[in-house]
């Protein structure tokens, strides 16, 4: 990465800054609608709250951070199966934060998403992409594009297929464009996922 690059490895410090782009870019997600109950002020706040537990407990892959003008704007992360299983000790871990954090109901629709994606997981050796954002006033000038191409290179880099869900029929088009295809769909929460994997080049 050259010094112009706006891809950067993510940072510890920068954990607060990520919750927060995390938060407001998934607000219009269709699966985050349902489970946050919208995109007031209390939804963006329970989102939030979400990511900066899931961040230094779950998230232990690569991450990556798209900066601009000293700002994040972007975000990725993958990891190698099958560490994006948690432990059981991780689980327990991390599940009195969430609880506390989080709406009972809120909580249970939480479980019933990652439940079903996690059900979707192969049980073969992949590299697991996501969460992937792109800040929304950052939107449209090729960062999502180039995180995903500096996944991708990763990828055949190492020679490992990528895996990842989606919810939305737009990122479908754009992973598609990058060598990801559909394996499945799933209604979860009444929202249709797309499951899909890049096979090794």
């Amino acid at each position: 990465m050259s010094d112009a690059d706006p891809i950067r490895p993510y940072r510890d410090e920068q954990l607060d800054e990520v919750a927060d782009l995390l938060a407001l870019a998934y607000h219009e997600n269709p699966i985050q609608v349902v489970i946050f109950g919208g995109a007031g002020a209390e939804a963006l706040r329970q989102r939030r709250a979400l990511f900066a537990l899931m961040l230094p407990a779950l998230l232990t892959g690569t991450k990556i951070v798209a900066v601009q003008n000293d700002r994040i704007v972007g975000f990725a992360h993958w990891i190698s199966h099958p560490g994006c299983h948690p432990s059981d000790e991780t689980l327990a871990a991390v599940a009195p934060p969430l609880f506390a954090a989080l709406d009972e109901d809120v909580m249970t629709r939480v479980l019933t998403w990652r439940q079903a994606w996690g059900a979707r997981d192969p049980d073969h050796p992949h590299s697991h992409f996501g969460p992937f954002a792109v800040h929304p006033d950052a939107q449209g000038r090729g960062l999502g594009r180039r995180m995903l191409t500096h996944y991708c290179a990763e990828l055949d880099r190492r020679d490992e297929p990528g895996y990842l869900e989606t919810e939305r029929i737009e990122n479908v088009r754009l992973y598609e464009k990058s060598g990801f295809a559909v394996l499945s769909t799933l209604d979860v929460l009444g929202v249709q996922s797309w499951f899909m994997m890049r096979p090794k080049t």
